[in-house]
């Protein structure tokens, strides 16, 4: 085995041996090579080894490795002088470990890639990029702080968003960021940062001013933390993207942000604005500084209660950007992460300021436009019809987001007119089911027109189509030969249309059909176990998928029984939804045999299934499989406590990504599992209750 690796310059410990490189061994021979080293002794001799032939790539993936193996490993690294490549994904190594790494690699000369958990390429023998949840690189606040402050002028970007990084520490963060002048990217979204946070930005805004990408998005900021912010940006020039959202800037912050552009920010790119309630007044104090971002290509101002009055004014503003291409007035849609929170709902402050027929005939005529989103506007039929009337032949556009707008078939007939659309979305499935307020706004489409309508709705060269809500499973209904001609969608939403056993199974033939379908969304639809037949016969057909959502089905055991083996082809799937199915215990060994080979899900949601504690138990094998899962809807699961759910606690210790987990149960959970719990998923945001 020795004289087999002197010729190696490229290392790769994995489970199974399934990725080796540069050389060859047999996988049955060794079923965990490092458990083998260990056990046979020759760790230090096969490191010792890496040094004399100058290893230039190590990769060591999901392995628990000791203080005394992770000091070898350091005294080993400090050694490697060519070392350029290091690869630590997965691997379970406590703070003293890591800090004795941290401090190692910190001091390279050569190393320019490093991936403890999804930090990016690194270049020119410097530690450019950095990315990860805190908690799972292992490191103490002091100690990140630390290596961020040895990386000095080098570091260029830094992504620690969804870290749940708070206040407090992120004052202590600061500190050390402070130093990182030559920093161009900086990603804080989903922190929790609050107005006491503003200052802090604002202090290392000052120190930033190269800095071209600030995202701060989902926060909370408001008003007061805003105002600090922009104290310190004034000398920020070269910002090309600056993202906003959810903060809770409110009417007043107007003026602020008309301060901020005023300033010489005229590189600037990308604004987004949404959720953040700014109302007309606002707008008209931000008006000001939005008419100097002349190179603006993107512009988001969804869901801040702009109404009709204000129409007029954006109007003017956008013929003054001649290269606008992205532009949202409608309603946020939030990242899949943060989608059943309640922190932000964008349905509270839709905008209206659609309506307003000049503003309508501008957007028309925007030759550069290739994104629209005017959803939740309440436009109706009269207002389409004049709005549409104004359609520039030279339009370029190629995504179009009218849902919930009131509007009619004989409406959506006009969308003829638009000829190079590739995604239209008509339903609220990608806004969500939660909102109630926009109900009557839904749009309506007869659905025994459909396949007249095939045309207007350009479905036989669309990629992305969103028809959620449109009622598509009545009687009478011909919506499935429509989709035989559905040849090139990679995106489907047909949740909420009550299709049933009857639809599901005449849509099966033209749904197997789309061989380039990768995401499906097929939740409220009454499906049953019935259904179930249906959806196993297209789902055959359909292996390459990397999300699905079937959701709210009532597919039951038998159900579950019916799709699994379809199921388990899908080991693409990155999302992946089963939620309230009554799946019950008797399905449970099915729907873990199902996500046992799901190896790369980023997301899964089993809530609302009742398996109990025999279905607990049954599934957490299955669930150690999936080490790369950021989050997991658990909740509703258990009739008692959910104390059961302890036999999960291997699998949570090697889900390295985690940051989101709910177990929300009828009963509270004991403190001590609880402790245990957070112990096994340290990064991950909980919810109990």
């Amino acid at each position: 085995f020795m004289k087999g690796l002197q010729h190696c310059t490229s290392l790769v410990m994995l489970n199974g041996w399934s990725d080796y490189r540069n050389f060859s061994l047999n996988p049955a021979d060794f079923s965990d090579v490092w458990d083998t080293l260990k056990s046979n002794k020759i760790l230090e001799a096969l490191m010792s080894l890496l040094i004399v032939k100058g290893c230039r790539s190590l990769t060591i993936r999901s392995k628990d490795i000791s203080d005394t193996e992770a000091d070898l490993l350091s005294q080993t690294l400090s050694e490697l002088k060519c070392l350029t490549s290091l690869d630590l994904r997965g691997c379970s190594i406590n703070q003293v470990g890591w800090e004795q790494i941290v401090c190692v690699i910190t001091q390279s000369t050569s190393l320019n890639e490093l991936n403890t958990w999804n930090f990016c390429p690194l270049r020119d023998g410097t530690i450019k990029e950095l990315k990860g949840p805190l908690e799972r690189l292992g490191l103490r606040l002091g100690v990140f702080k630390e290596m961020i402050c040895r990386s000095g002028d080098c570091l260029t970007k830094i992504d620690l968003s969804f870290n749940q990084i708070g206040d407090n520490k992120f004052a202590t963060l600061a500190m050390g960021m402070s130093q990182l002048v030559n920093l161009t990217l900086l990603d804080l979204s989903h922190n929790q940062l609050s107005c006491k946070s503003g200052s802090v930005l604002g202090k290392l805004m000052e120190k930033m001013q190269n800095i071209t990408s600030l995202i701060i998005g989902f926060n909370n900021l408001g008003h007061s933390g805003f105002e600090a912010l922009v104290q310190g940006m004034r000398a920020t020039k070269e910002l090309k993207r600056l993202d906003l959202r959810g903060n809770n800037l409110g009417h007043l912050s107007g003026s602020g942000l008309a301060e901020l552009f005023s300033g010489g920010m005229v590189k600037l790119k990308e604004l987004l604005l949404g959720l953040n309630n700014l109302e007309d007044n606002g707008f008209a104090t931000l008006a000001g500084g939005l008419r100097l971002l002349c190179e603006l290509t993107t512009l988001d101002l969804s869901s801040n209660k702009l109404s009709i009055s204000s129409g007029s004014l954006l109007a003017d503003i956008l013929k003054g950007m001649p290269a606008i291409r992205n532009l949202f007035l409608g309603i946020t849609e939030l990242p899949r992460s943060c989608k059943d929170s309640s922190q932000w709902n964008p349905f509270d402050c839709n905008n209206t300021i659609v309506q307003a027929q000049e503003l309508a005939a501008v957007i028309f005529s925007l030759e550069t436009l290739l994104v629209l989103d005017i959803s939740g506007n309440k436009i109706g039929s009269e207002c389409f019809t004049d709005i549409l009337a104004s359609v520039n032949e030279q339009l370029s556009l190629e995504s179009l987001d009218i849902s919930c707008n009131s509007l009619k078939t004989g409406d959506l007939a006009q969308l003829s007119r638009l000829s190079k659309i590739r995604s239209l979305l008509l339903g609220r499935g990608s806004k969500g089911f939660s909102a109630e307020t926009i109900t009557e706004s839904l749009n309506i489409i007869e659905a025994r027109h459909f396949f007249e309508l095939r045309d207007s709705l350009h479905i036989a060269d669309a990629t992305h189509l969103d028809l959620s809500s449109l009622e598509l499973g009545t009687p009478g209904s011909n919506f499935a030969e429509a989709m035989f001609f559905m040849k090139n969608v990679v995106k489907l939403d047909l949740s909420g249309n009550n299709l049933g056993p009857d639809s599901i199974s005449s849509i099966s033939q033209p749904l197997g059909r789309m061989v380039r379908l990768e995401e499906l969304d097929l939740s409220f639809n009454k499906i049953g176990g019935s259904g179930a037949k249906g959806l196993a016969e297209a789902f055959g057909f359909l292996q390459d998928m990397t999300s699905l959502n079937i959701g709210d089905n009532d597919l039951g055991p038998a159900g579950m029984l019916e799709i699994s083996a379809a199921l388990q082809s899908m080991t693409r799937m990155k999302h992946f939804n089963i939620s309230s199915n009554n799946i019950s215990i008797a399905g449970s060994t099915v729907l873990g045999s199902a996500i046992s080979r799901m190896a790369n899900l980023l997301s899964l949601n089993i809530s609302n299934n009742w398996l109990q504690q025999v279905g607990v138990t049954q599934i957490a094998a299955s669930l150690k499989s999936l080490v790369q899962l950021q989050h997991l809807n658990a909740r509703h699961n258990f009739a008692c406590s959910g104390d059961c759910v302890k036999e999960w606690l291997p699998a949570l210790q090697s889900m390295q990504f985690l940051t989101m987990l709910d177990l929300g149960a009828v009963r509270e959970y004991s403190s001590h599992t609880k402790d245990q719990i957070s112990l096994a998923a340290p990064s991950a945001r909980i919810i109990w209750k």
